[in-house]
């Protein structure tokens, strides 16, 4: 008996666990690219005037828990305008950064249905394209912004995944617009995919 537990003892250790790459203790990077559309005033003809868009984002989390992650964002976004100035064409953009807490809520298949908020600061940026001779005007002071949404990652027990999300920002800002108008809303939806590496999990398969 003495020899059976010894020898399942010294299996455990020269077998390497099979991990789980949103496991407790597994820090993952994650780069994405998506599409925007401005809401409520910031889209609004009386204010900003904005439409659809671009974003690029980054994100390192740590899973302090399985499933469960705490970490920091980056993501810079773009839109478009209808308005326009006497010299130039105006579109507007600005970067995001700041915290974040996700976590894993169903299966669907190999992958997981997880929910994703934050927050932190920007600095809303008009600028004005001019041949030869844009132009950019920042607001006064950086402001705050919300994030929250769902999204769907694929294959979570391996270190390579792919996820798709989907979330709606809320910013606050002050910015005063050509017309002489007053607006802080600088809210949007972003859709984006990204491509995620974990420190931990299985490497994906062979293809051949």
């Amino acid at each position: 008996m003495k020899k059976a537990v010894l020898f399942v003892v010294l299996l455990s250790v020269m077998i390497p666990a099979y991990t789980f790459a949103q496991e407790h203790g597994s820090f993952v990077g994650a780069v994405g690219l998506g599409l925007t559309s401005a809401q409520g005033d910031f889209a609004s003809s009386d204010f900003f005037n904005a439409g659809s868009g671009f974003g690029m984002e980054a994100e390192l989390r740590y899973y302090v828990i399985n499933g469960l992650a705490i970490g920091a964002m980056a993501n810079y976004v773009r839109f478009g305008s209808a308005a326009s100035s006497s010299v130039g064409r105006i579109s507007y953009n600005f970067n995001q950064l700041g915290g974040l807490a996700r976590l894993n809520l169903v299966n669907i298949s190999t992958g997981k249905l997880f929910v994703t908020g934050g927050g932190g600061i920007f600095t809303p940026n008009q600028h004005t394209y001019i041949p030869d001779n844009s132009t950019d005007l920042k607001a006064e002071k950086s402001g705050t912004y919300f994030t929250g949404g769902l999204g769907l990652a694929s294959a979570v027990r391996q270190k390579v995944m792919y996820e798709l999300e989907i979330k709606y920002s809320v910013g606050r800002d002050d910015f005063k617009l050509q017309n002489g108008n007053v607006s802080n809303v600088w809210d949007f939806i972003y859709a984006g995919f990204k491509i995620s590496f974990a420190s931990k999990g299985k490497d994906a398969p062979p293809r051949y």
